[in-house]
């Protein structure tokens, strides 16, 4: 499991760093020797090859002049630097006298030239605005930003940003459930972050600004800050989702119930069933009125003989319909001991019932919305009306209201916790975006949850399981609807869980 830093956990790591002895000119070095080494992996550039450098006031324009002096003294491609300004840090300063002292070429911003050198380039190094710069952005450097995507959009450049794109701003601000920068930014192809990913990377809104993101192993002295943002991948899945011992039987894998599905919307109760099995719950039974049709090892059970199950976790939603019977079915399900995802139709009723304050907060809740139902239930603790959030604050404000977990579907996804862990999902598989995934996803906490593993670690396991099986089913078949999902999801979960692993090829 790797860290991502908020900018202002970033600035508290170097100065913390430097207090230790660690100088300044010490990390620059380290940080742009090290992007360098990560560029050239990612370029493959020859020596005919044109970098323009857009070189800042700041320690981030440091870092990429530094980048800039390791190739001209290796000779790996052409040097040009385009000069935002005066530096205003002696680093800065001291990295741009050395690119100078080596022959390497200096314009500043406004030279009748630099329109020429940024046509006539391969690859631009954003080297702009680091973690540093605060919102909102001066107007200068808007239009120029402006300007700087007008031209890559124009000539197509590879763009390498240092750290973070300029212009990328973590404080940007929620109107609600969309997410924009308050500003222009330079788009990049990769960035290339000191040490640790930065939150602002991974907003959902502003991801598309990131590319490929690298991070570069700076070691910082000082510790990491508290209350760091977890960036999941596929090996998490196994510390997270836990194991399965060899002598388990049903009982003890857990039994899900599913309140789910309707004449309109049959598939959806059934596929949060398959997937709850396929995540490896020992017992599944779905809670309908319809009498829906159910694969023989799926039991069923009306909402009224609803308090005679002895389940291990709930998960209530996916197909239910929006009539005034599901709030009244939902309140039930809150009274109920057991932990719960809440999902789809069930997420309509709980933002009704969170406007007319008539639920209190629940700590055994997975709540699980894509943006439209973000929307909703952010407008139903008026969001919208009030004092504007970023992303992350809103998430925190919701969590906290339900008491629970929020997992914030999208082609990023976010979990926050009511205690304030955060962590995030790079998914961006678009095979994901077909109707019946997040009933899937569903089912799959679901089985986290009904095997005993907390609020925490069965969303992250959920969100992980899902991301792993839409990426493999991409790679096999292009592609693929849910049902494909939860079959697929089946061989990953039992792998990460089984205590007599085995690999998958």
């Amino acid at each position: 499991m790797r860290h991502l830093l908020s900018n202002s956990q970033a600035l508290q790591l170097d100065a913390e760093s430097r207090q230790l002895g660690l100088p300044s000119l010490s990390l620059m070095e380290q940080a742009g020797l090290l992007m360098y080494q990560a560029l050239l992996e990612l370029w493959h550039p020859s020596p005919q090859n044109m970098a323009v450098f857009l070189v800042g006031t700041g320690n981030n324009g440091g870092d990429g002049l530094v980048i800039a002096r390791q190739a001209l003294l290796e000779n790996k491609f052409r040097v040009r630097c385009l000069l935002w300004g005066e530096a205003s840090t002696s680093e800065c300063q001291l990295q741009l006298h050395l690119v100078q002292t080596l022959g390497g070429e200096c314009l500043s911003w406004d030279d009748p030239r630099a329109e020429a050198w940024l046509s006539g380039a391969d690859l631009w190094v954003d080297a702009l605005l680091g973690v540093g710069w605060k919102a909102p952005i001066r107007d200068t450097a808007r239009e120029r930003l402006a300007r700087l995507e007008e031209f890559r959009k124009k000539y197509n450049p590879l763009v390498a940003a240092v750290d973070v794109p300029s212009g990328l701003n973590e404080d940007s601000k929620l109107f609600p459930a969309k997410l924009f920068p308050d500003g222009p930014v330079l788009t990049a192809t990769w960035t290339l972050a000191a040490g640790f990913g930065k939150n602002s990377c991974f907003h959902p809104q502003q991801r598309r600004y990131t590319g490929q993101l690298v991070s570069v192993p700076v070691a910082f002295p000082a510790p990491l800050p508290p209350e760091t943002v977890f960036w999941l991948d596929e090996g998490d899945l196994s510390t997270l989702g836990g194991t399965v011992p060899d002598d388990v039987w049903k009982n003890t894998r857990g039994h899900v119930a599913v309140a789910a599905g309707s004449l309109d919307y049959p598939g959806a109760g059934l596929l949060a069933c398959r997937s709850a099995q396929s995540a490896g719950a020992g017992l599944v039974t779905l809670v309908n009125n319809h009498e829906l049709a159910v694969p023989p090892s799926v039991m069923s059970r009306s909402e009224e003989r609803f308090a005679e199950l002895k389940c291990s976790a709930i998960v209530a939603g996916p197909g239910w319909g929006r009539d005034q019977q599901r709030e009244v079915f939902l309140q039930k399900l809150w009274q109920a001991p057991w932990p719960m995802v809440v999902d789809a139709d069930g997420l309509v009723a709980l933002a009704s019932l969170l406007r007319q304050k008539r639920l209190p907060a629940r700590p055994k809740t997975i709540i699980t919305p894509h943006p439209g139902e973000l929307a909703r239930l952010l407008e139903a603790l008026n969001v919208s009306q009030g004092t504007p959030m970023s992303f992350l604050e809103a998430m925190e404000l919701l969590a906290k209201t339900v008491g629970g977990v929020v997992v914030a579907k999208d082609s990023v996804t976010w979990i926050v916790s009511a205690e304030g862990k955060k962590a995030v999902w790079d998914g961006r598989e678009p095979g994901l975006a077909t109707g019946g995934t997040g009933d899937c996803l569903a089912g799959f906490m679901g089985a986290y949850l009904a095997r005993g593993r907390s609020m925490w670690d069965a969303a992250c396991s959920g969100v992980i399981l899902q991301g792993t099986a839409g990426k493999a089913l991409a790679n096999s078949k292009g592609w693929f609807t849910a049902d494909d999902l939860w079959e697929e999801a089946a061989r990953f979960a039992s792998c990460a869980s089984r205590a007599n692993s085995f690999r998958l090829k």
